[in-house]
């Protein structure tokens, strides 16, 4: 079910993620370089500054920007940017086969170009011959 705006606390899942990680106010202000004293300030707020959270995500290896996308009508902003990635994915995948096979074809006359030149360095004379007579 979708979060209302205003319903997102991130302080307290910050801090029910340090409660689960089993961490000290000290420690987790050392993981983010904040006074341990500062830390129940963070708990306390509903919104946390986008830097701020960043660097919380990173220390606690749990990304908290998520649940920005759980708020009712962002849900739909990150299908539709997911949908548009799935859409590039696509293209470029079809590219990279047109361009493989382009490869392969360049590849093909190269190796045709290589026989040729064995065949004309093998025989060099019949082929001087063949040349004056025309």
């Amino acid at each position: 079910m979708p979060i209302q705006i205003g319903e997102l606390h991130l302080g307290e899942l910050v801090k029910a993620e340090v409660a689960r990680q089993r961490l000290t106010h000290k420690e987790f202000g050392a993981l983010i370089n904040k006074d341990e004293k500062t830390v129940p300030n963070i708990f306390k707020r509903p919104i946390i500054d986008t830097d701020l959270l960043i660097i919380i995500s990173l220390a606690l290896k749990k990304d908290f920007m998520k649940y920005h996308y759980e708020v009712e009508g962002m849900e739909a902003l990150r299908e539709d940017e997911i949908a548009q990635l799935k859409k590039e994915n696509q293209r470029l995948k079809e590219s990279n086969e047109q361009l493989k096979e382009k490869l392969e074809d360049k590849q093909k006359v190269i190796n045709a170009q290589e026989l040729s030149l064995t065949l004309v360095s093998d025989r060099p004379e019949g082929y001087k011959k063949n040349e004056s007579a025309k």
